[in-house]
């Protein structure tokens, strides 16, 4: 029997084709796979590859391997032909599709003071571990990357989890006793199997770019193999994948539970918005019976008697922003010491001072760490660290100090490179607004889609996000306008960040609440993907890093 697959590449290249094309690819994809032929789709190789011709002008470019075909990439005629002569898929020694790699020679490289001087060198660099749990194929495509440049490049293609193994092995950090499984018979994360139903096939093609992120990397599958009485503190920073190691636990305690009709778990969100985000990436994984809203609350607004019930009926519960906990809540949870319990926690998150009682919930607990971030390129993630770091160095204060957290802010992310963010001083208020206004304006020409971009407003000044959201809805049904609380947990392609205030007032007497909303602002930049426009009005922001 035969098996259809698309990459995340695949999806990626399809949304940023007009409507009219993507609907003729996808009754190309519908004929291909429920007629099981190729006749009349102009089968012909491109490279490596199996070229389809779902037009004149367009084509879809297929990896094939026995019975196995893998949607790699669409486009029209010459850029398609260009993307398949760069690139060639990479298949491990039992036969499954990897992914796809650069072909060698197409790195063009102005010195020759990365290359390596020889195998061993490169061998050196990947930890023999890790080069043990690779699948064979991918170990000799690395070593066989003749300078640095082309290694980055080549693992920057791979999926998150490989990212993870080789980015540790370069760090010193490899876990192989937790990764066995990659070796074979291991499908990557960015891969969807799809089978001939037309349904699901296009919704496989309407998938989000938020779906390959609902993904488990290595040190996520420990997380959520932990018994259920543990008691888990999950720390790091924004985007290392704390809250998708708690939904994918809270469907894995659901499964558990509906199979023994007892113990159901309960996750508890800050608010209403993020109930609605963590509500999204559990119906991505399938879930979508009554339970999970019923059992999906908001700890602001839920009553302390919803954990002691939890913890009477030996319920596992799951919290997410563990960092804005309120006393009362933690004081119930250190309470009970039969409950299981699952935390995730950034203080340099914090929307509010953290809870004088929190040592209390901290000595109760095992923690790990997570250091992955896969959602930021290099450039983001360093103006990230610098934002924060002169956030740090602005506010000092016992009470301050414990909101700063050095183990979740010591990230590493994947070799993806991108543009630097862009720093616009500007003179006034309104001047920011309207060139906030013009820059969502040109990134949703670019984009097409409202939810890949997005303005977060660090200031709460309700009159201000008026103003900007009258403007943006002249322009845009729809338009994706946040504060640093309601953006957590999303994530978007570009946008633009703006800070009204002017700090400067507070730097000597800074309370704990004004440290977490200037802190916002670090939260802000990691939400970002690609391009990121940072606007104040003040050159004391912490925006203006440089």
């Amino acid at each position: 029997m035969k098996k259809y697959s698309l990459h995340s590449n695949f999806l990626k290249s399809y949304s940023k084709l007009g409507k009219k094309d993507q609907s003729r690819v996808h009754n190309t994809l519908e004929k291909f796979i429920t007629s099981d032929t190729l006749a009349g789709l102009r089968e012909h190789k491109v490279g490596d590859w199996i070229s389809l011709s779902v037009s004149m002008d367009l084509r879809i470019l297929i990896a094939k391997n026995e019975n196995e075909y893998i949607f790699t990439y669409v486009d029209h005629h010459d850029d398609a032909y260009r993307w398949g002569e760069r690139h060639k898929p990479l298949i491990d020694s039992s036969g499954s599709f990897i992914g796809f790699l650069v072909t060698p020679g197409y790195l063009d490289l102005e010195e020759n003071k990365y290359k390596y001087k020889n195998t061993i060198e490169r061998q050196d660099i990947l930890s023999k571990e890790v080069l043990n749990i690779l699948p064979d194929s991918l170990c000799n495509y690395l070593l066989s990357c003749n300078d640095e440049l082309s290694l980055l490049e080549a693992i920057s293609c791979l999926a998150a989890e490989y990212q993870e193994l080789i980015l540790n092995s370069l760090y010193d950090n490899a876990e192989s006793d937790n990764n066995a499984n990659i070796k074979s018979n291991f499908c990557p994360s960015n891969i969807v199997i799809i089978n001939d139903n037309d349904s699901f096939l296009r919704s496989a093609l309407n998938l989000s770019s938020e779906h390959w992120r609902i993904f488990l990397h290595p040190k996520q599958h420990l997380l959520i193999q932990f018994p259920p009485e543990s008691r888990i503190l999950i720390r790091g920073g924004p985007g290392t994948g704390k809250t998708v190691a708690l939904v994918h636990r809270f469907k894995r305690l659901l499964d558990n539970a509906f199979l023994n009709k007892k113990n159901f778990p309960l996750f508890l969100t800050y608010d209403r918005t993020a109930k609605s985000v963590i509500l999204e990436m559990i119906k991505k994984l399938g879930l979508t019976s009554e339970y999970i809203e019923k059992n999906i609350l908001s700890f602001r607004d839920t009553d302390i008697s919803i954990i002691h019930d939890a913890a009477i009926n030996k319920r596992p519960l799951l919290i997410d922003e563990g960092q804005d906990l309120p006393e009362e809540v933690i004081q119930s949870i250190c309470h009970f010491s039969n409950m299981g319990f699952m935390i995730s926690y950034d203080s340099n998150q914090s929307l509010s001072p953290i809870a004088s009682n929190w040592s209390n919930l901290d000595a109760l607990v095992d923690s790990i760490t997570l250091r992955y971030s896969y959602r930021l390129t290099l450039e983001n993630l360093n103006a990230a660290n610098c934002i924060r770091e002169k956030i740090w160095s602005m506010y000092k204060g016992e009470r301050l100090d414990k909101m700063k957290d050095i183990r979740s802010s010591n990230m590493l992310t994947s070799p993806l490179s991108g543009p630097e963010p862009e720093l616009h001083l500007c003179k006034s208020i309104e001047e920011c607004i309207d060139f906030s206004v013009d820059l969502y304006e040109k990134l949703l020409l670019q984009y097409n889609q409202d939810n890949c971009i997005a303005i977060i407003v660090g200031e709460r000044d309700q009159t201000t996000i008026t103003k900007i959201q009258k403007k943006l809805k002249k322009i845009s049904a729809t338009p994706s306008l946040f504060t640093p609380s309601l953006a957590k947990g999303r994530e978007f392609f570009s946008g633009i960040i703006i800070d009204l205030n002017d700090y400067a007032q507070y730097r000597s007497d800074a309370s704990p609440k004004t440290f977490a909303k200037t802190l916002g602002l670090y939260v802000a930049v990691t939400r970002f993907r690609d391009q990121v426009f940072l606007l104040s009005i003040s050159d004391t922001s912490s925006l203006m890093y440089k």
